[in-house]
């Protein structure tokens, strides 16, 4: 019965994700779901996720990257880290590698009413990530 839901819920999403819009909108009511259930996925559950995150992350990301504003490409590396870290893959190793310099190039670019609004992106994610408390965070950086 889940693979049905899978084929459904991908379906959706090839159609849902033809504007901008609803690629945001689609992304973030997915992160809605994954930061509500991720204590029950399985093993395979996550392989689902992180297959649906990378079309959200890579392919639908490259089709609208351009229109995005600096909030939204901001909003769209918070979807990402905080699924990184609810999967329990945040590391100092990502940092050093780069991958969070798209983020703080985006940061370095922008005006100061930007500014403002891409720190409130980042209180969310401080938000995201605090509800699963501190201790977690550490041991994740730490591995």
């Amino acid at each position: 019965m889940k693979q049905y839901y899978l084929y459904i819920l991908a379906i959706v999403l090839c159609f849902g994700c033809e504007t901008k819009e609803g690629y945001l909108s689609d992304y973030q009511k997915f992160m809605s779901k994954v930061k509500k259930e991720w204590t029950s996925y399985s093993e395979e559950d996550w392989e689902r996720k992180t297959a649906l995150f990378e079309k959200y992350n890579t392919q639908y990301y490259k089709k609208f990257k351009r229109q995005l504003t600096t909030e939204e490409n901001v909003r769209v590396h918070r979807f990402a880290f905080v699924f990184n870290f609810y999967k329990g893959d945040i590391t100092f190793n990502k940092f050093f590698r780069g991958d969070y310099d798209t983020f703080l190039n985006n940061l370095s670019k922008a005006t100061l009413d930007k500014i403002i609004t891409i720190f409130k992106e980042i209180a969310i994610g401080a938000k995201d990530i605090r509800d699963v408390g501190l201790i977690n965070i550490i041991s994740q950086l730490i591995e």
